[in-house]
């Protein structure tokens, strides 16, 4: 049996949908167990047993975890798109795009939430940017990772026809 053309779109929209929302839920969730995991590894290094500023890792994963949410439904669709059309749909392709694109969204959403003005960081606020950074990285590369294999991974069907 034959789709009609608009039915097919539907579908591939609704399952590039449910790709792009469990990609947000993967990223939020690495990202809150790397922070957990550099708060453990951190904590004997710090003198007050904690990590300096950031003291609840688990509650910065969890505010976090929305704009995880929010980002893989404003930022994913056009990159998927460019990385889809330029026929970048590679491991290494989704790997990079979801580094860069986490790396750099945690200081653009912390940059935002301070009202978008001249930045003012200190050496302690600089390294706990990196920190969140790097943790960001990390989850924005599982994140590229996870569409890259549920897109393209079985059953191809970002390209059934």
């Amino acid at each position: 049996m034959r789709l009609s053309c608009l039915t097919r779109a539907v579908t591939r929209l609704v399952y590039a949908a449910l790709i792009l929302l469990a990609a947000g839920m993967i990223g939020g969730g690495v990202m809150m167990v790397v922070l957990i995991a550099a708060e453990l590894i951190l904590a004997p290094f710090t003198l007050a047993g904690g990590f300096n500023g950031f003291g609840a890792s688990a509650l910065v994963g969890f505010v976090a975890f929305p704009f995880w949410l929010v980002g893989a439904f404003v930022v994913g669709p056009p990159l998927w798109a460019v990385l889809h059309f330029a026929r970048l749909t590679g491991r290494r392709s989704a790997v990079i795009a979801g580094v860069l694109t986490g790396s750099l969204s945690v200081p653009t959403v912390l940059w935002m939430l301070d009202g978008g003005g001249v930045p003012t960081i200190s050496l302690d606020s600089a390294a706990g940017v990196g920190l969140l950074s790097a943790a960001g990285g990390i989850a924005g590369a599982v994140a590229g990772e996870a569409v890259r294999r549920l897109a393209y991974g079985s059953g191809d069907i970002a390209h059934a026809r």
